[in-house]
């Protein structure tokens, strides 16, 4: 059984056969080779959170396929910043900083205080409105003549109310957050 050829070798036999390739189709089929496997990268690193074998595997890659992968891990990255996932986002932001060192770095620590400020908020608004949720929550369950020992406890986070409360406060932290990722995609973007 022959060996598996990668998308490179079997896109350099196939341009043998047409004819030369330009530098741009060659930087271009590049880029569709070691884009999908930085960004995969990425997504691994995310899900074990160890950095050390993250650079590690990054690093395997050299010359401009490893600018290649660095830049395509960095954004999905920087995609994967969310108010919602403090955790993936503080991950996300030591793995950029790992392969961009600090490029950045300001805007990284703004886009961390925003983070912070979003669940510090989301805790305060939880506090102050959890009693008047449960109440919306169990008035509904009354209407579907749902009540007594039948309800037990009240999920007040999985509740559609509280999804409103949450998805209001998301809608002014959001654009701020944006804005501060497409700050930071363009730093990165500099050579």
């Amino acid at each position: 059984m022959g060996e598996l050829k990668s998308a490179y070798e079997r896109a350099m036999e196939r341009a043998e056969r047409l004819g030369k390739l330009s530098p741009d189709e060659m930087r271009e089929m590049r880029e569709k080779e070691y884009s999908p496997i930085g960004s995969a990268l990425a997504d691994r690193y995310l899900e074990h959170g160890h950095l050390g074998i993250f650079t590690e595997e990054v690093g395997k890659y050299m010359g401009e396929e490893g600018d290649i992968a660095r830049r395509a891990a960095s954004l999905r990255l920087v995609e994967r910043i969310g108010l919602d996932a403090p955790n993936t986002s503080r991950k996300a932001i030591e793995g950029i900083i790992a392969l961009r060192g600090d490029e950045g770095i300001g805007v990284m620590e703004r886009i961390s205080s925003l983070i912070n400020d979003y669940q510090e908020e989301n805790r305060r608004k939880y506090d102050s409105q959890r009693e008047e949720v449960e109440r919306r929550v169990k008035e509904v369950l009354h209407q579907l003549r749902i009540s007594g020992s039948a309800i037990g406890g009240v999920n007040v986070q999985q509740s559609q109310a509280w999804e409103e409360v949450s998805r209001e406060l998301g809608s002014h932290f959001s654009p701020t957050l944006e804005a501060l990722k497409g700050e930071l995609l363009d730093s990165l973007a500099k050579p």
